[in-house]
């Protein structure tokens, strides 16, 4: 089969599965004597709010697939030399005791070190932090940044303030500090409206409108000129599409223009502050892989875009498929190079 229309024959770094917690007191033997106590005593049986509602495909399942590192790496990765990046999405955010949300947080970390890094050479690892304490969730990447399986820093895309707001710069210090990028997925539990005009009354509307609120994050951290502050920032934003991304930059650049001396302290347009600090999980595409395709060409969007199954999260098309007649180049940009250039840590071999 020639090349150019193969499916994914090399090797692949797939940047966002999802290994799941199956109950709080998985998280036990990694919690102070105080917390096992305090979680029994209060029947506290973990975050209770979701992004993923039971019985939707993009929610998967938590069961053995998921919450065994073999059977997980068996669905994953298809050779010896393929990476999975892992993010758990334990939300940690949804819990507003911020000791609580830190403990969770530490608890959970120390889960994927010792239940997930340490099974298999070709996992790597988000850090999971408290969104709502930025001084806390600092201080937890400074704890773990030296375990060199963790390749990234995870937050929700829903945040209190916009994502641009110094209020979280202490997250971005500590993640340049370590040479770590920021993921930013779909998700979050704020405590406040989940739309621009209120609470969503429909599931549909949260699921299609995480796209939204990752423009406005981006929107954010161009207005606020984080890439400015922080030059070796990066962030990835995952789970919420990119289709989007083309037109935004558009839009963002024709403002720049019209309200340069509003807009940002920076001189450089907003696409190129978003090509040089920005990426984008290839699923969910959301359109058919012909016209995918040609969006991924004309954009020029191939160098921006990094590989996700999402596993177990369905999303009605298989991002394998979109990578057959890009052409070996940019089918091997997004099936590896990207991420390989993206995220430092994953040509090191020391745990």
């Amino acid at each position: 089969m020639d090349s150019a229309t193969s499916p994914i024959t090399r090797r692949v770094v797939d940047c966002d599965v999802h290994p799941a917690i199956p109950r709080v007191e998985t998280l036990f033997p990694y919690l102070s004597a105080h917390w096992v106590e305090y979680m029994t005593q209060s029947a506290f049986r973990g975050p209770v709010d979701t992004s993923y509602p039971k019985g939707y495909p993009n929610g998967g399942s938590v069961d053995a697939t998921v919450s065994e590192p073999a059977s997980l790496a068996g669905a994953v990765l298809r050779g010896p030399d393929d990476q999975a990046i892992l993010n758990c999405l334990y939300a940690v955010d949804s819990v507003h005791n911020p000791d609580t949300a830190h403990a969770l947080a530490r608890a959970v970390n120390d889960w994927v070190a010792d239940r997930w890094l340490s099974a298999d050479a070709r996992f790597r690892a988000s850090i999971v932090v408290n969104v709502q304490q930025p001084s806390m969730a600092s201080a937890e990447i400074d704890r773990v940044a030296g375990n060199r399986g963790f390749v990234q820093v995870l937050l929700p895309v829903r945040t209190r303030v916009g994502l641009g707001d110094p209020l979280f710069n202490p997250i971005y210090e500590a993640a340049v500090r370590h040479n770590l990028p920021v993921g930013v997925h779909f998700g979050g539990a704020p405590g406040n409206a989940m739309s621009g005009d209120g609470w969503d009354d429909l599931y549909v509307e949260e699921y299609a409108g995480m796209a939204a609120i990752a423009q406005v994050q981006i929107s954010s951290l161009v207005g606020h000129d984080v890439f400015g502050r922080f030059p070796a920032l990066r962030l990835t934003f995952l789970e919420m599409g990119w289709r989007w991304v083309g037109p935004l930059m558009g839009e963002l650049d024709r403002a720049a223009r019209g309200m340069h001396r509003r807009f940002a302290r920076g001189t450089e347009l907003p696409s190129t502050m978003i090509r040089a600090h920005t990426r984008f999980g290839l699923t969910p595409g959301y359109a058919s892989n012909d016209v995918v395709r040609d969006e991924i060409a004309s954009a020029g969007l191939a160098d921006l875009l990094l590989f996700t199954s999402d596993f177990p999260h369905v999303h009605g098309s298989d991002p394998t498929e979109v990578l057959k007649g890009l052409g070996p180049a940019r089918a091997h940009a997004i099936e590896a190079a990207n991420a390989w250039d993206w995220y430092p840590r994953l040509g090191d071999g020391e745990r």
